[in-house]
């Protein structure tokens, strides 16, 4: 109708992407140019992104954990490096890749990292550009915050969740060893960014919320 029509014109659709369906059918996921404009500054002010940033791909762009890696390319200037799926699968040609175009910006869920973390080669002496990594659509286990800490003293390790529908994330915390020291069960999902809101509906006897 009308409204509609008016309202995308004001703030049209950048990409439509659909959820993983966890809590039922797969929703096709419309996101605005607002709502990549906030997600910018964001990644500009709590991410610190920049034209320096090089990223390793991995993620298919039908799960948005892959948008970290698009947004940076396109809107900050940084570098991608794409690849198919079947180098992805080999962990010896992809950590060469990282080294070859000296990846800086590590983008993964928890799950993906492990296996990269059980090589030898994974290490700031075999491969020193990494500074960066960040963490998304799953929880994060402190032993593998921790591993990435061993490996990388020096880099950032970002905690980030969110839904689809709130632009690929709403909360960032980065991962210290004192953090993990604190909470040794479960990693804090961090702080809300300042547009946005979290309602806690649920909390336990532990005084965490749902």
């Amino acid at each position: 109708n009308n409204l509609e029509v008016s309202y995308y014109e004001k703030d049209p659709i950048i990409y439509t992407i659909f959820t993983s369906g966890s809590t039922g059918e797969p929703k096709g996921v419309q996101i605005t140019k607002s709502s990549i404009l906030d997600f910018k500054q964001w990644l500009g002010s709590d991410f610190n992104f920049s034209k320096k940033n090089v990223f390793m791909n991995q993620a298919p762009f039908s799960f948005d954990l892959s948008v970290y890696e698009v947004m940076g390319f396109l809107l900050f200037g940084g570098s991608i490096i794409l690849h198919h799926r079947k180098l992805i699968e080999n962990s010896t040609k992809y950590l060469k890749n990282i080294s070859k175009y000296n990846c800086n910006t590590w983008v993964s869920t928890p799950s993906f990292i492990k296996k990269y973390l059980l090589s030898d080669d994974f290490n700031r002496d075999e491969i020193p550009s990494l500074s960066q990594f960040i963490f998304c659509g799953e929880t994060l286990p402190p032993e593998t915050a921790k591993k990435v800490l061993g490996s990388y003293p020096n880099s950032v390790v970002l905690n980030s969740y969110g839904p689809t529908e709130a632009t690929v994330a709403v909360t960032l915390i980065a991962i210290t060893k004192e953090i993990i020291n604190k909470y040794y069960k479960n990693l804090p999902v961090g702080y809300v960014k300042k547009s946005s809101k979290i309602n806690l509906l649920n909390m336990n006897k532990h005084g965490v919320g749902e």
